[in-house]
């Protein structure tokens, strides 16, 4: 039989090391600063005394962070935690040490969806970007995406009542039936295709490619509608503000302008009005800028890949698209640092 390396496990984790994106993620991030949000979710750790002492509150955030970066279930990520040794590395386990089961992890992912601690905690990582240097002084570019969820096989009378702000009567009476149904999300068309879930606003600097503000809203909702939500509270910096033509409209231009923004807005035509040779020219201008937030939407689609959101409500939808965000952030530093010491 052939003797064993006693020190062949370390070996494997340096070269591990070298691979693992997850490590790096774990190294720049200062996870320590989002433990006061989480006590103020989970109340203060509970190490001894009656019952079982609680489970860390950071390694149960990183836990559902790589749920998110990976499409996971509940159970498919208590099984990766088992099973791969790169996540419990992330998370802060070691090889013997025991595994959050699936309805904790998601008894935690509804408490902190549940406080819409998603807020504060993005709002602490932006904090450590800027002592990082990165601030949005490159100029914005605003844009949404669709988020679907499973589609409702809902009568036209339940669509209708749904849409008045009324749950129907027959779902309210059986509890298990309603509580596999979204009254949130809703129906909308683009392009010729129909979705259903709802859609998340960005609002990013546009050299870095950094996410500074988000919302979530139902699918219906225009895009127009979340661009001074968006803006209300955007750091001082390059006031050019880049954006698509469902955004143009002569009252939202004023309005930007009003409040200090050079806004570069792509021109849309009208039926029987093509686009003068100048707003053409102006078109291609801005879309060269512009552009660059679609790159954001495909590295989530293909690092993070998820065809349909696994959650139920806008209070969840909201943190678990806000958790997208700041997992694409965090993947974007990554980046950059690592850039910068080249």
């Amino acid at each position: 039989m052939e003797r064993r390396n006693l020190f062949e496990e370390d070996r494997q984790l340096e070269a591990l090391a070298e691979f693992n994106t997850l490590s790096r993620m774990k190294d720049v991030v200062d996870w320590g600063r989002f433990q006061p949000i989480l006590e103020e979710v989970f109340g203060p750790p509970r190490r001894g005394g009656r019952g079982r002492p609680s489970w860390d509150q950071l390694i149960m955030l990183r836990a559902l962070l790589l749920g998110v970066m990976y499409s996971l279930s509940d159970r498919q990520l208590q099984y990766m935690l088992l099973d791969r040794t790169s996540f419990k590395q992330f998370v802060g386990l070691q090889s013997k040490d025991q595994v959050p089961d699936q309805k904790t992890l998601w008894k935690y992912r509804d408490q902190l969806a549940q406080a819409g601690a998603i807020d504060a905690l993005f709002e602490v990582f932006k904090e450590q970007l800027r002592e990082h240097g990165y601030q949005c002084q490159t100029g914005t570019v605003v844009d949404a995406t669709m988020v679907p969820v499973p589609r409702q096989r809902n009568s036209r009378d339940e669509n209708g009542e749904i849409k008045n702000g009324r749950i129907p009567s027959e779902w309210e009476e059986d509890p298990n039936k309603l509580r596999q149904k979204d009254t949130d999300a809703r129906w909308t068309k683009k392009r010729g295709h129909t979705f259903f879930g709802y859609k998340n606003h960005i609002a990013m600097d546009r050299e870095t490619k950094l996410i500074e503000q988000w919302e979530t809203t139902a699918a219906s909702v225009h895009d127009s509608r979340m661009l001074v939500p968006l803006l209300a509270a955007w750091p001082s910096g390059d006031p050019q503000l880049w954006a698509d033509s469902a955004y143009r409209s002569k009252a939202m231009v004023q309005l930007l302008r009003a409040r200090g923004f050079k806004p570069r807005i792509n021109f849309k035509a009208k039926r029987g009005q093509k686009l003068n040779a100048r707003q053409v020219v102006l078109n291609q201008a801005y879309s060269r800028h512009r552009c660059r937030v679609e790159h954001v939407f495909g590295s989530m689609r293909n690092d993070m890949p998820e065809h349909v959101m696994r959650c139920i409500g806008e209070v969840r939808a909201r943190s678990w698209i806000g958790m997208r965000n700041l997992c694409y952030n965090i993947k974007r530093l990554c980046y950059l640092e690592t850039v910068a010491k080249v």
